[in-house]
């Protein structure tokens, strides 16, 4: 599940109960139930539209992403809050820059398109002591316009010293990765930890990590996503605006998305949806079981799974492993909205950061929504519920 967007829960059983028919009773009109409060949200599947240029980039990203092997295959402790940014990794808080450095951001400065996914071996709802040290990875791909740009990119250039390096910043260290004799290497000695920062160039891609691998970690992720990659046909720049953007048909289900992030729409493919949620290693588990077929975003994230029962069943397990993580979360009340769970999650105990968060099965979906206000996390579970009731 994603603790960063409010998830619905509603019981199949009763919803089914409110449809059955049974001789010589009455049958219940869900039309005539109360309304939950769903404030000014427009009650019915969404037109998800066709991509423009950014969306594109976001959804050939996406398309990328969906060849890496999933961060537990390579060290299984690297499971929790993975997130996946994907598009031109330009415009958002984890560029190139932020995530990999100025040098490095210089040498790929002409790249299309491209993805990161990072992960961490801390667990959701606990506080980060600033001095212990901890492990976390990114990894990520970037497709330049050529094969000759891609090699041109990686060089030992790429292990100078950043020019907003101070004193107090590490030295890179010379490393290597076992057979990638092309690759470039290094390590830093952090107080917090000793990330590798490591690059190869593969076709017209340039492949990267930078955090607590060992070279060999290294070597095996680089064997898997090249491997990924090797099967993968990339789009054209000029017709990325010609990509499905909901080809399951789920993301019509979801919310608009926001203003501030309209990219954040349509099908997101499954591997890639794996990789966004807060404890990878239990979300895979809960897709397997339920059946998982689809994942569609908006405002919110509504999951595909094999029939009622299995949704329901997965929105049991995911509020139960919520509740495991956020000790000290709170209920919210959601009227009318059968079988929903609510909750107001702190950051950690004692945080004042809190995500309110709503999760719920309706008939075959889940529904998954947050908000910054209680209110507004239940008035879109609310909404879902509705949209949903519906839905095949």
């Amino acid at each position: 599940m994603r603790v960063r967007a409010a998830v619905l829960v509603g019981s199949a059983a009763l919803l089914a109960a409110c449809s059955t028919t049974v001789p010589g009773s009455a049958v219940v009109d869900p039309s005539a139930l109360p309304r939950p409060d769903t404030g000014s949200i427009v009650i019915a599947p969404r037109e998800v539209g066709k991509a423009d240029p950014a969306l594109g980039l976001v959804l050939e990203g996406r398309r990328m992403a969906a060849t890496a092997p999933l961060l537990t295959e390579i060290d299984p402790d690297i499971r929790y809050n993975s997130d996946v940014e994907a598009g031109a990794l330009k415009d958002s808080g984890r560029t190139v820059e932020f995530m990999l450095g100025a040098l490095a951001a210089e040498a790929l400065k002409d790249r299309e398109v491209g993805f990161f996914i990072g992960a961490s071996d801390l667990k959701p709802g606990v506080r980060k002591d600033v001095k212990a040290k901890s492990r976390g990875i990114t990894v990520g791909v970037v497709r330049m316009p050529s094969k000759e740009k891609a090699a041109a990119a990686v060089t030992a250039a790429l292990r100078g010293r950043e020019p907003k390096a101070d004193a107090d910043t590490p030295e890179k260290k010379e490393t290597s990765i076992p057979g990638y004799d092309g690759a470039i290497a290094y390590t830093q000695d952090f107080p917090t930890g000793n990330p590798t920062v490591a690059f190869v160039a593969h076709e017209q891609y340039v492949l990267f990590t930078y955090g607590e691998y060992s070279p060999e970690q290294v070597r095996k992720y680089f064997d898997a996503q090249i491997k990924g990659l090797d099967s993968f046909t990339p789009t054209a720049m000029n017709e990325l605006a010609g990509l499905p953007v909901d080809e399951s048909g789920v993301a019509k289900y979801t919310l608009p998305p926001s203003d501030e992030d309209r990219t954040r729409t349509g099908t997101m493919p499954l591997s890639v949806a794996l990789q966004t949620q807060i404890d990878v290693t239990g979300a895979k588990k809960a897709f397997d079981e339920a059946g998982v077929d689809a994942v569609g975003v908006g405002t919110g994230t509504v999951y595909r799974t094999k029939d009622a029962a299995a949704a329901t069943k997965y929105v049991q397990d995911s509020v139960r492993e919520v509740r495991g993580f956020f000790t000290t979360n709170s209920a919210i009340a959601s009227p009318n909205v059968p079988g929903a769970t609510c909750m107001v999650l702190p950051m950690y105990p004692g945080s004042v950061i809190k995500t309110n968060w709503c999760i719920a099965a309706v008939g075959r979906y889940v529904a998954e929504v947050s908000g910054p206000q209680e209110q507004q996390a239940v008035q879109r579970i609310g909404a879902e519920y509705l949209i949903l009731r519906d839905a095949k």
